[in-house]
């Protein structure tokens, strides 16, 4: 069970880091403008333009992470960032299973 884990193939690892580095710092930036006067999945409010630095999408994804895990989900980017380093270092993540429980059972928490 490697889903976690890099490919063995190092140039194709680079890419996917980058990929998990951007979305940590998307989730991050969502998350750290977040504004409970802004539009979300269940608050209508007259603010046209929102405060959030990623804009409506970001204001409904903070939304939905802060209502689903509460302040457990500011450690979801960093759980984003740690796979893109272990990822960009094509490093194998070890107990892949339980650490996946452990960073669900966190962010429930």
């Amino acid at each position: 069970m490697n889903f976690l884990g890099p490919t063995p193939f190092r140039r194709l690892n680079e890419p996917l880091a980058f990929v998990f580095l951007i979305a940590g710092i998307a989730l991050l930036l969502s998350l750290a403008s977040y504004s409970p006067a802004d539009r979300s999945w269940n608050t209508a409010t007259h603010v046209v333009r929102a405060h959030n630095l990623l804009a409506p999408m970001g204001s409904y994804i903070a939304d939905l992470l802060l209502q689903c895990f509460g302040i457990g989900a500011y450690l979801l980017p960093l759980f984003l960032f740690g796979l893109a380093w272990r990822w960009l270092r094509s490093k194998r993540v070890a107990s892949q299973g339980i650490k996946v429980v452990g960073v669900a059972l966190l962010c429930a928490g």
